[in-house]
């Protein structure tokens, strides 16, 4: 059966953002032309240009598809694992970002500076970052409720720790191979818990 016009154009989307990620994971970002993302994906500039207004929409592109990708994650160990083993998922899922991805922190830190230096850029960031926080609040919120814990006052606020706390470690990580982002997130996501266990659910 024949490919549609927008299945296609689906593929070369992706195709173009797998190799932006290479691109802005493994050099500078100045460092990188649009006709690297090109080349590497296997096309021409025009079709960068189709598909992305600039090298920069190319870059937030990336961080959204990013921090849709690992948000989910982080969500779903939040949601679906056991309270005992809260700590355990974000910390394993945490472990292999430590493993696999040290590029996209370098990545990342070069655009958080930026991002303090131009209200525009920072402007785009901030709402790629606020969505990840808000999908982070609500499985917060999803997952108290499941042990009638009203979290709503402080969810936001857990949130924006924890993600804090995460990105903080992970940069940590990038350079001092000797912090373990897996067992930082085990033991300050297991102490969170059980803070909130210890103080929110109702005693006799």
């Amino acid at each position: 059966m024949a490919r549609s016009r927008a299945d296609t154009q689906a593929e070369t989307r992706r195709r173009l953002l797998d190799a932006a990620y290479v691109e802005f994971t493994t050099r500078r970002f100045g460092s990188v032309s649009l006709d690297d993302v090109a080349t590497r994906a296997g096309f021409t500039k025009g079709a960068v240009y189709s598909n992305f207004d600039s090298k920069t929409d190319l870059l937030f592109s990336v961080l959204e598809d990013y921090f849709a990708d690992i948000g989910s994650h982080y969500v779903n160990a939040v949601v679906d694992g056991e309270v005992d083993d809260i700590g355990a998922g974000v910390g394993g899922r945490a472990g292999r970002t430590q493993d696999d991805n040290t590029g996209f922190f370098r990545l990342l830190t070069a655009v958080w500076s930026e991002a303090m230096h131009d209200d525009v850029f920072a402007e785009r960031f901030l709402q790629i970052r606020s969505a990840h926080r808000t999908r982070i609040a609500e499985a917060i919120l999803e997952r108290g409720a499941s042990v009638d814990i009203d979290l709503s006052d402080i969810s936001d606020d857990l949130a924006v720790g924890i993600i804090a706390m995460s990105m903080g470690t992970l940069l940590e990580a990038s350079i001092d191979h000797a912090v373990d982002a897996d067992q930082v997130h085990r033991v300050v996501v297991d102490s969170i818990v059980a803070g909130l266990l210890a103080t929110r659910l109702p005693h006799d």
